[in-house]
């Protein structure tokens, strides 16, 4: 059996990109509005958590290690667990509404695909193998669920974390903060050069995952033929070939997708250095006490860690991207067969059925049937 070739996908961005972004919310995301609307009150309560707990850096230090206040510690002791417990449980209720969305979403376009492929024409199947069909079933849609849930879960959970600490920060230094975040804005082009390539790369590798599936499909299915002819060198071969090369893309992804570990590696250990410099000095010559200092310090190590995640955020969303592209083009697929217009029905009297010289291809120059005449008489095979 001839093997069946996918073509890599060559990602065009800025208008394609935002017609599949709109595509996937209108189509798909917006009939769980409320179900996200919930999740978003949930991550509001894990920003405010997050937040609150470093506001109870000040009195720990201050009050208790300090001021050695010993009728602090109950107060303060209540007020962390109600603030970890309030984080806790927001967190399980935004986990489980986001994996409804995705989990549905995903449910619905496998039900949408198989719909639209049961009403496909033969010439489709000739022409496309079923690793293909599977792949696009399995692997893109497992793609585009982590894309969309990984999108919409760590754009709200990590930019409102990021809100709430920021204004910690500010709140407690205004210039210590415009310090720290100084040289942030210069991962902006990095994160976005990064995403686009992340896209290309995943891409290619989920047409070659679809690859491979088509070929192990056409090796199980044709075993005894591959006994039969003495092929088992040949396509052992084959199947090194592409399980090297879903290797080598997945290694290539990894790669690509850890680019942004050293610039934002660097960036914070820079602004690090700043704050402990600055503020330091500020503790030492008296001008903040020290509870501020590391309220502020504890708030900018929290807030670093979902801007990383913002960061990377990009790749993912590109990767659901590249698989979204993939699946529309089957939920696209129109039937090359049609009725006419006003087409009559065609009455059936008698059941007999009579062929003359009749032709028919599914492709050009392939011909199926050329001039077939016969006669199958009602009642009989």
């Amino acid at each position: 059996m001839p093997e069946t070739r996918e073509p890599t996908p060559k990602v065009r961005l800025d208008q394609a990109t935002l017609s599949l972004v709109k595509r996937v919310l209108g189509g798909y995301v917006r009939q769980h509005v409320w179900r996200i609307v919930a999740a978003l009150a949930c991550m509001v309560v894990m920003a405010g958590s997050t937040a609150a707990f470093t506001q109870l850096i000040k009195p720990i230090i201050n009050d208790i290690f300090v001021a050695k206040d010993a009728d602090m510690l109950a107060p303060i002791a209540v007020a962390a667990l109600i603030v970890f417990l309030s984080k806790g449980l927001a967190t399980f209720g935004q986990a489980v509404l986001m994996a409804q969305v995705g989990n549905r979403i995903v449910a619905d376009m496998q039900t949408q695909l198989f719909d639209r492929l049961m009403g496909a024409d033969l010439a489709f199947f000739h022409r496309t193998s079923p690793g293909i069909l599977i792949s696009r079933f399995i692997n893109d849609l497992h793609f585009l669920r982590r894309g969309v849930t990984e999108t919409l879960t760590g754009f709200g959970r990590d930019s409102l974390t990021l809100a709430a600490l920021i204004g910690v920060m500010f709140y407690e230094d205004w210039l210590l903060a415009l310090i720290a975040f100084v040289g942030f804005p210069t991962a902006v082009l990095p994160i976005l050069r990064i995403g686009r390539r992340m896209r290309r790369v995943s891409g290619s590798t989920q047409a070659e995952v679809g690859r491979l599936t088509t070929l192990l499909d056409e090796v199980f299915q044709g075993f005894r033929h591959v006994k039969a002819y003495g092929m088992e060198d040949y396509e052992r071969a084959r199947a090194r070939g592409s399980i090297d090369e879903v290797y080598r893309l997945h290694v290539k992804a990894a790669a690509t997708r850890s680019m942004l570990h050293p610039i934002m590696e660097a960036l914070g250990g820079l602004a690090i250095v700043a704050v402990i410099l600055y503020g330091g000095h500020q503790v030492i010559f008296g001008a903040k006490d020290p509870g501020a200092f590391f309220a502020f310090m504890f708030a900018f190590l929290l807030a670093y860690e979902p801007f990383k995640r913002l960061a990377k955020l990009n790749a993912k969303m590109q990767e659901g991207l590249a698989a979204a592209q993939r699946v529309f083009e089957l939920l696209d697929l129109q039937s090359e067969i049609r009725e006419a217009p006003g087409a009559r029905p065609l009455p059936v009297d008698g059941g007999a059925v009579r062929l003359e010289e009749v032709s028919f291809a599914y492709e050009p120059g392939k011909g199926a049937l050329e001039e077939v005449t016969i006669e199958a008489p009602a009642g009989q095979t």
